[in-house]
């Protein structure tokens, strides 16, 4: 055979492997491809439907596995990111501060958070200003409007905005700092475990901004909660108050629970039940219940401001829970 001959041949029986090479190339870049598309997408979507989608809970509880409660401004500030309400609010605002405590950084209150926060002051000026788009020196600017994010949210408008822990954070016992970085929290940072060693640290932290709300305060101890005989017993109907918005983990306890609660207690002679406004109806039928199961009792419906309901919750000597990260700083800080 002639050289040309050979060389056609070889040609000829490589041409099926340069087309499976092809093929194999063109599939993985459409691949690739679809799957940039589909995160463009993902993120075009949240973008515009954010307001209606921060509301809703299933989604909230999804998206929080893949955050991290907290995020680092390019200055080297270290301040929380918000999902939900006040009570989720206040886990990641914990978790934060004691991280740059531990880490001996500056601690931002961060940036503002739906309705709870103030609602004139633009994500985009907020985040201006805490990731060092605007700066004097090494110091992050802070808008007057967002001197303090938790202003609106009673009673806690008094927690500090603004730590600096760089210098002195040496003096943090090695073993607790450990304790803290060894676990990787989720955006709802919320393991006790992040928490049980500092938890005094963390009631120093938040009781004063409680306390300094004295009629709210009288008036719970003028309902008795203070006393060994009085049961407050929180009230969430998520249902009622969310609608389809709400995440199903938030389950209605059954009245069993509470039944069971006020038996156990032994010596109750007043429950005070503690619940949202628009769970009025859910909360008559439950105090009916227990009316009829215990008619020695006197059954108190209790619903005010965020302020007073928590500051009842606050100083109760007695406290049952439901499923709430409200009730349950209640209870942790007036512990």
């Amino acid at each position: 055979h002639s050289p040309h001959t050979r060389s056609r041949r070889s040609f000829h029986l490589s041409f099926p492997a340069l087309m499976l090479a092809l093929q194999y190339l063109l599939s993985s870049f459409l691949l690739v491809a679809g799957v940039v598309c589909l995160i463009y997408l993902l993120a075009f979507l949240e973008l515009n439907l954010q307001p209606a989608l921060k509301h809703l809970q299933v989604y909230q509880v999804f998206r929080a596995q893949f955050l991290k409660p907290y995020t680092l401004s390019k200055s080297g500030t270290i301040w929380p990111r918000y999902t939900n309400q006040l009570g989720n609010n206040l886990f990641q605002y914990s978790y934060a501060r004691l991280r740059a405590r531990y880490l001996g950084q500056r601690f931002a209150a961060g940036r503002l958070n739906q309705d709870v926060f103030h609602s004139d002051v633009t994500k985009a000026k907020d985040e201006k200003s805490l990731n060092g788009g605007a700066t004097r020196g090494n110091k992050d600017i802070l808008t007057a409007e967002n001197q303090n994010p938790f202003t609106k949210s009673v009673p806690f408008e008094h927690l500090e905005s603004r730590v600096d822990y760089t210098k002195n954070h040496r003096q943090y016992d090695t073993t607790a700092r450990q304790k803290f970085l060894r676990d990787k929290p989720n955006a709802f940072a919320q393991k006790y475990c992040f928490y049980d060693q500092d938890a005094e640290l963390i009631r120093s932290w938040m009781c004063p901004s409680v306390e300094k709300h004295p009629k709210e305060i009288d008036y719970a101890k003028k309902l008795g909660v203070e006393s060994e005989e009085t049961l407050v017993i929180h009230l969430r109907f998520a249902g009622a108050v969310e609608g389809w918005f709400a995440d199903p983990t938030y389950h209605e306890l059954p009245e069993y629970y509470y039944s069971d609660v006020i038996r156990r207690h032994g010596r109750c002679r007043k429950v005070v039940l503690v619940h949202e406004p628009k769970s009025i109806e859910n909360a008559k039928k439950v105090s009916l219940q227990l009316e009829q199961m215990f008619p020695g009792v006197d059954i108190v419906l209790q619903c005010g401001s965020r302020c007073e309901d928590f500051c009842v919750m606050y100083k109760a000597r007695n406290l049952a829970l439901s499923v709430s990260t409200f009730a349950w700083w209640a209870g942790y800080l007036g512990a």
